[in-house]
């Protein structure tokens, strides 16, 4: 949960969106950053955990809308935000300032962090407010890899 209360995930701006799949048996939650891995999406930590170097960047698709039960037989159409500005905790509370257009990078299903010296070969968006010292979330602007 972010300081107002609400789930982390699009915010303001302009939205896009597009659809995709869950495969049967697996659920996500609300604000999920999400890869499209073949036919259906993955979470950040099942990518991670897949063997070798983690394939998440390169098949960002964006952040999960609407969560799944996970007892679906067959695979389930599932909205994700691929543009718009999103608002997600950090991993870590903001260690100084940080400008707008930073890299933001996933950390984990619902987290992420900010680094000035990160390649665009990590990033999900750009900060799109200030970070000050001390923050624990951010406000970016959500820049899927496949969709844009």
């Amino acid at each position: 949960m972010l300081e107002d209360g609400g789930p982390p995930g699009y915010r303001q701006g302009l939205l896009r969106t597009v659809e995709s799949l869950v495969k049967p048996g697996e659920s996500f939650s609300h604000g999920d950053l999400v890869a499209q891995d073949g036919n259906f999406i993955q979470s950040w930590s099942q990518m991670d955990a897949q063997a070798g170097p983690t394939r998440f960047f390169d098949v960002f698709l964006g952040v999960y809308e609407f969560p799944a039960g996970g007892a679906e037989a067959a695979g389930t159409p599932a909205r994700v935000i691929v543009s718009g500005q999103c608002r997600f905790p950090l991993a870590a509370p903001a260690a100084a300032y940080v400008p707008v257009g930073v890299f933001v990078t996933a950390k984990g299903n619902q987290l992420v962090e900010v680094d000035p010296t990160m390649t665009e070969a990590e990033a999900i968006g750009r900060v799109c407010r200030p970070v000050k010292v001390g923050d624990r979330e951010v406000l970016f602007e959500l820049r899927s890899r496949i969709m844009q």
